[in-house]
């Protein structure tokens, strides 16, 4: 049986923006977040994409065994978030 999640959301990483060491490492945010499934439980090895609505920029990850992905280094902006798993 296939098994297919997909959720998409507009994030406001504004409010992530990172502000130590602004003049050497300029502004950047990040998205940390756990996966689950309809019932609860963890979802692994699905696949993550963030696109910036601005500039289309993609970035795809994995989650981990617990389920979780991060993303660092992110643009200020708006993304819609994709999560998708085949099964």
């Amino acid at each position: 049986m296939d098994r297919k999640i997909e959720c998409v959301a507009s994030i406001c990483l504004i409010a992530f923006v990172l502000l130590s060491n602004v003049a050497a490492q300029g502004i950047s945010g990040e998205i940390r977040r756990r996966v689950r499934d309809n019932s609860g439980a963890a979802l692994s090895a699905a696949l993550v994409e963030l696109v910036n609505t601005s500039t289309g920029q993609l970035r795809s990850i994995s989650t981990n065994e617990s389920g979780e992905f991060e993303s660092r280094e992110l643009p200020p902006g708006s993304y819609d978030l994709t999560i998708s798993k085949g099964g």
